[in-house]
């Protein structure tokens, strides 16, 4: 029988997007008409389209697991109804990127919702018609989450976070479980496509070559099989981290971006090395790596990539506050006034605010988040002024680490309206109010409440890091940053192997302390097989500086 709904499942960051897409464009050389549901980024539909704007807006954080499986559901539903319905009626192939299938499995398996629940939901949304054929893109979540930063630093979307994105990886690493425990049970159905070592093309190929006898086409030749990285084995951070640089060679030539971002923010030979092999073909991505960096390497990378990129350039001028950089500012205002004001956070002096005036207009938002953690009376004045054009997301962020009466006050006319963002405000504050704020989010919000109380150590604090500690182990182990109590330190070692990325992040600022390298090495040791863990043990060796290295610790 001819296969005529293909849906492809996956991750975020999976490639099932760029997968499905090249696939609907092959297909149509072939002579099929094929029907992409959203080949070009948004869906056709303004109703599905504005149900998923609604269900990915961080700001839409309370929304109850059962009203989010609803929501979802009734996007699914609409789209069978408005598109796929119609365009198999008029006999083209149609090609999905996610459906009902990815929303039942976050339901279950990351929501906790019963299956005796979900499954009236879905049967009901799906009108009796399912895909004929379920491609699972399957990667690795951290190479996944990497692919993620690369399209958000190439597509000039930094610095934006959509809802489901603020789990985390265990978000992540439990819908693909569900997906690859589905695809087991229902293998005739349901086909597996590794996508965390393959090219583009390969994954095309690999596609097509699933597809091709369900579609009656002669058979095609299978993509290239994947060829992961030979994954070190080391015993001290000197070791672990020369394995980082090792496996960031053996990338280059064939995923530079991602090799970039493995090293970025890293001052070593080794990383200059692989920058320069990489900034022909990744400009983006190699002048956003050395943000905060002020190297003679990180300066000509940026005068390099400036007329290429100036927007990631511009941002990667977070923190510093060297002449250079200040005359780098001015240069890029006119051009990228947004992540110029993006780079000015924290600072207040009078060239910070001169700016800030200079830019308002153009990109008021991003001047009122570099306002975090300011409380001199121009930024203040600055908050009363866009409060004239009434509340906002970014309004709420720019009062973070703010404990003072006025701060309290706009909090609480902006927490019904931002409360992801007034949450995100009382980072480090341990007033009465800002625990009231986290106990209201603790539920639907846990990763960033944990985020917080980070270097807070009092009975709340250790409270919340004992209820949230078992789901969410890797962010309990990152509160404790700079908490050098005995009580910090059994917790390190009870998450050890639980939670080895969480204990390297728990380290920051303990520097080249005995105890902190030890716990460290034996961090990688349980975790070393994970570009991630590999990482973060790189970044504690190697950045001794860390305002350097702000924007670019990949978690």
């Amino acid at each position: 029988m001819r296969i005529v709904w293909i849906d492809f499942e996956g991750i975020d960051g999976s490639g099932k997007t760029s997968i499905s897409v090249r696939l609907a464009r092959r297909l149509r050389t072939l002579g099929f008409k094929v029907h992409h549901v959203r080949e070009h980024g948004e869906f056709r539909s303004r109703l599905v389209q504005g149900i998923r704007t609604l269900t990915r807006d961080a700001e839409s954080i309370l929304l109850s697991p059962e009203t989010e499986l609803l929501l979802n559901a009734a996007r699914e539903a609409q789209l069978i109804a408005e598109e796929i319905r119609p365009a198999l009626a008029r006999g083209e192939i149609v090609l999905t990127d996610r459906g009902l299938h990815s929303h039942r499995i976050v339901a279950q398996d990351v929501r906790g919702l019963a299956r005796a629940a979900t499954s009236p939901v879905v049967r009901f949304a799906s009108g009796g018609l399912w895909p004929d054929a379920v491609l699972v893109v399957d990667v690795d979540p951290d190479v996944a989450r990497l692919r993620k930063r690369l399209g958000k630093i190439r597509e000039r979307r930094l610095g934006t976070s959509g809802r489901k994105g603020l789990q985390g990886l265990r978000l992540s690493r439990l819908m693909r479980d569900g997906l690859l425990r589905q695809a087991a049970a229902e293998p005739r159905r349901w086909h597996v496509l590794g996508n965390t070592w393959r090219s583009i093309e390969d994954a095309e190929q690999q596609a097509l070559w699933t597809i091709a006898p369900l579609l009656g086409i002669d058979p095609v030749p299978p993509g290239a099989p994947e060829s992961p990285p030979a994954l070190p084995a080391g015993r001290s951070l000197d070791e672990w981290a020369t394995g980082l640089f090792d496996v960031a060679r053996q990338l280059v030539s064939r995923d530079a971006g991602l090799a970039t971002l493995l090293v970025a923010g890293l001052a070593d030979p080794r990383a200059e090395a692989i920058r320069a092999d990489a900034l022909p073909s990744q400009a983006p991505v190699v002048a956003w790596s050395v943000s905060g960096m002020n190297t003679a390497e990180a300066w000509h990378i940026r005068r390099r990539a400036a007329a290429e990129a100036p927007y990631q350039v511009a941002r990667s001028l977070t923190g510093l506050e060297e002449a250079d950089a200040w005359r780098w500012r001015e240069n890029l205002s006119d051009l990228v006034p947004d992540q110029i004001l993006h780079t000015l956070s924290g600072l207040e002096d009078a060239r910070a605010h001169g700016l800030r005036y200079r830019l308002w207009d153009a990109a008021p938002e991003e001047g009122l988040r570099s306002l975090g953690g300011l409380s001199d009376a121009r930024s203040w004045s600055f908050r009363f002024r866009a409060l004239r054009r009434g509340r906002c997301s970014a309004l709420a962020e720019s009062l973070s680490g703010l404990d003072f009466e006025v701060a309290w006050d706009l909090r609480g006319r902006m927490a019904d309206e931002f409360p992801l963002s007034v949450l995100r405000s009382v980072r480090r504050l341990a007033d009465p109010r800002a625990w009231k704020v986290r106990s209201r989010m603790a539920e639907c919000a846990p990763r960033q409440v944990l985020e917080s109380i980070t270097g807070l150590d009092s009975p709340e604090a250790r409270r919340f890091r004992e209820d949230l500690g078992r789901d969410y182990s890797e962010e309990t182990l990152g509160s404790l940053a700079g908490i050098d109590t005995a009580d910090a330190w059994e917790l390190r070692e009870r998450l050890l192997e639980a939670a080895p990325a969480g204990i390297l992040s728990s380290l920051q600022g303990f520097g080249r302390r005995p105890d902190a390298v030890s716990l460290a090495e034996r961090a990688l040791a349980c975790g070393g097989g994970s570009l991630r863990i590999l990482r973060k043990g790189a970044v504690f060796h190697l950045v001794k500086s860390r305002q350097a290295a702000a924007e670019v610790i990949l978690t």
